[in-house]
Order: structure tokens, then C-alpha cells, then sequence
């Protein structure tokens, strides 16, 4: 059998990823309009580990991982690429509507 990656209790720090979750710290400057590169980038680099992590995981499958492995790499790159792919069209909206109040404001 194949060597684990990580054993069964280091597997929760892989899952730290969930704190990912600090991102809403982000809102405020979503809704005024500011930061937006900054913004982005944060987003869909977030995307883009999720996607790695589901890549891992399909790895560590084909390679006989133990459970643990395969299932913490899966469940955190599920969580990270949904909710940041899905998100990401939210995010682009609230810059557009800060985008038009600001011109509707300067318009005043």
C-alpha cells in the first residue's frame, strides 16, 4: 500500500481552508466600490485552490489513498470552488451597482 499523504489527525488542518469563510471581511468593499483587482484576484484565487484540491483528490483516489485523504481534500475543494465560482457572479454585480451609484451620484 501507498504511503498517506497525511495521517487521520492532520487531516483537520487541511480543512482550514474553511477559513476561507474570513473573505466576507471583503463585503464592505465590494459594496462601496472599491479594491475591485484586489477583490477579484482574492476570489478567484480561491476558486482556483478549490479546483487544485479537487484535482488532489482525484489524484489521491487513483493512487489509493486512504479515506481520509481522498475525502478531506474532496470536501474542502467542493466547498472552496462552488462557493467561490457561484459567489464570483455576486461579487462582479455589487461592483456594478457600486460602479452605478457612483456615477449616479457625480450625475447629481
Amino acid at each position: 500500500m501507498i504511503e498517506a499523504w497525511f495521517e487521520v489527525e492532520q487531516a483537520r488542518y487541511v480543512t482550514l481552508v474553511a477559513l476561507s469563510a474570513l473573505v466576507a471581511l471583503l463585503a464592505p468593499f465590494i459594496s462601496k466600490g472599491v479594491y475591485r483587482p484586489f477583490v477579484m484576484s482574492v476570489w478567484m484565487t480561491l476558486a482556483g485552490i478549490g479546483f487544485v484540491l479537487l484535482t488532489l483528490a482525484a489524484i489521491a483516489y487513483s493512487t489509493g489513498q486512504p479515506s481520509h485523504v481522498v475525502s478531506t481534500l474532496f470536501k474542502g475543494g467542493i466547498a472552496l470552488s462552488i462557493a467561490f465560482s457561484v459567489s464570483l457572479f455576486g461579487v462582479k454585480k455589487g461592483y456594478r451597482d457600486a460602479e452605478l451609484r457612483k456615477m449616479t451620484a457625480h450625475d447629481l
